[in-house]
């Protein structure tokens, strides 16, 4: 009986040893599992946080490309009147050119007439002035062939 007794307490001894060192393990594995509890708390206040700035970032890049869209749209509508404006004044110039022309020409055929008519003129002019001469010389020749 007394080397039961000895085993039992042995055991006993071993038991209450195995059951301290499981009570540290369990202290061990309790204080790992709050810590990382804690550390996941954070981590989840941390991603949280950074997702509603994302979030706000991402609400933030939605309007400013909403902005720029009425504002690309904007300068396409004025491009498009820009242009309507532009083909309007070549095809004004491009009538005022062809009006400038006609005009250009009229005038040139009335300086040419013109400058016949004065030419026409001055050969009529001229042939007076030459008929005249004669008939001047011919009074001469009768005045003279009455004074003698």
């Amino acid at each position: 009986d007394s080397d039961q007794v000895r085993n039992l307490q042995r055991q006993t001894t071993e038991q209450s040893l195995q059951i301290q060192n499981l009570a540290s393990e369990l202290d061990e594995v309790r204080s790992r599992k709050e810590l990382a509890a804690v550390e996941h708390e954070q981590r989840e206040r941390l991603l949280n946080r950074r997702l509603v700035e994302e979030t706000a970032n991402a609400k933030t890049v939605r309007v400013e490309r909403d902005a720029l869209q009425i504002k690309v749209n904007s300068l396409q509508e004025e491009t498009r009147m820009l242009k309507k404006m532009h083909e309007t004044a070549a095809e004004e110039a491009s009538c005022a050119k062809k009006e400038l022309l006609k005009v250009k020409s009229a005038l040139e055929e009335s300086k040419h007439h013109a400058s016949i008519e004065l030419n026409d003129t001055k050969v009529k002019q001229l042939k007076v002035i030459k008929s005249f001469e004669i008939q001047i010389s011919d009074m001469k020749t009768q005045i003279m062939d009455l004074e003698m």
